[in-house]
């Protein structure tokens, strides 16, 4: 019968069993008999896939911090700006031409606010479950909600850009759930539960 192949697919373990390897290679070299340049060579290679796995890491946690900095511009910086648009559509000497010209007029609203809904789906990262949906180009953001199995529904956060990433440990059955946001108000239908199964 074949056996599971030993070197671990996750990456968290592969790092472990790395560095381990690197470790009792160098102690077991003489009991098997190998040269310098033989360990040396197989620690070489364990190092070139560590330092891959350390830069993975990294940039997965640099991009979700870069995402976080987005989210936190548009909620601030865009919810001014629209205010401060709003204010000048209220002025005398302003006309459709500088709307226009500014890019500030919307399409005529084709969207049914009412029974819109968001689609989340979800893909397992290093650093947790990503969360993923689409604003449809109307929508301000999403509030998105958690429930663990056995537990009450409670709130998770308001994003305005998708991904969100949950950092915290899963549990199998967990759901998620969202509704779509304008401003600061919920509107439409909350989304049909996410399940994660893991």
């Amino acid at each position: 019968m074949a056996k599971k192949s030993y070197v671990p697919t996750k990456n968290g373990d592969l790092l472990l069993w790395l560095n381990n390897y690197k470790a009792k290679i160098l102690a077991n070299q003489a009991a098997l008999g190998l040269s310098d340049g033989e360990r040396n060579a197989q620690i070489a290679f364990c190092d070139a896939v560590i330092l891959a796995l350390n830069n993975n890491t990294q940039a997965q946690a640099d991009a979700q911090q870069a995402a976080d900095n987005l989210a936190t511009s548009k909620t601030s910086s865009l919810k001014s700006l629209r205010e401060r648009v709003a204010n000048i559509k209220t002025l005398t000497t302003y006309t459709t031409g500088i709307g226009e010209d500014l890019k500030v007029i919307g399409d005529e609203q084709t969207v049914d606010i009412d029974n819109s809904k968001p689609k989340l789906k979800s893909k397992k990262l290093e650093i947790g479950y990503e969360l993923t949906f689409n604003l449809l180009g109307f929508f301000d953001g999403v509030k998105i909600y958690r429930q663990r199995p056995g537990a009450a529904k409670t709130f998770l956060a308001i994003d305005t850009a998708s991904p969100y990433v949950d950092a915290e440990p899963q549990v199998n059955g967990t759901m998620y759930t969202a509704w779509f946001m304008i401003g600061d108000n919920t509107v439409g239908l909350e989304s049909d539960a996410l399940t994660i199964s893991i």
